[in-house]
């Protein structure tokens, strides 16, 4: 499985503590991750100060779909990263943190992030956590006008007035 490999790629390079501390806000409970077997499986167990550790999958679909994007960030080192509907699993009142974590993991490693979403609330907490962030960020609405497709890029700047006067972005 390709998490369980990732996730090795980083326990060997000593940086799984900057994943441990983006995934906290999550679950602050949230103290350790290891690499172990569950019936013949890799799989990551999360210490969480309970007697035993658990399967991280246990924990609920949003640490596992930051855990992925953090993993794959990482692995792009240098590259770039492409994340179908960002959204998908993570409750909306973690939406802007977790535009923080990811932007800080990009720039970490230097890797460019294309995210989808059919979310006008993400885009907008996309916005207001990445709004004083040094790298670049643009959003991209694809049309289909006769047939052929019509790409209007809004910058921060014409991304915040389209929010604020109510124009459809997404």
């Amino acid at each position: 499985m390709e998490r369980a490999k990732w996730f090795s790629d980083l326990q060997k390079k000593k940086k799984i503590n900057g994943i441990i501390k983006s995934l906290k806000f999550i679950d602050d409970r949230l103290d350790s991750l290891s690499l172990g077997i569950l019936r013949s499986e890799q799989v990551i167990f999360a210490d969480i100060g309970e007697p035993q550790l658990i399967p991280l999958q246990v924990m609920g679909d949003g640490i596992l779909r930051l855990l992925d994007i953090l993993l794959a960030i990482n692995q792009a080192n240098n590259g770039f990263v492409l994340i179908d509907e960002v959204e998908n699993g993570l409750h909306y009142s973690i939406q802007e943190s977790i535009w923080r974590v990811i932007s800080e993991a990009s720039v970490k490693n230097n890797t460019q992030v294309f995210a989808t979403t059919h979310s006008l609330e993400f885009v907008v907490y996309a916005h207001e956590a990445l709004n004083n962030n040094s790298g670049d960020f643009m959003v991209h609405r694809i049309d289909r006008v006769n047939n052929n497709l019509r790409v209007t890029s809004f910058d921060r700047d014409m991304l915040g007035a389209a929010i604020e006067n109510r124009f459809e972005i997404r």
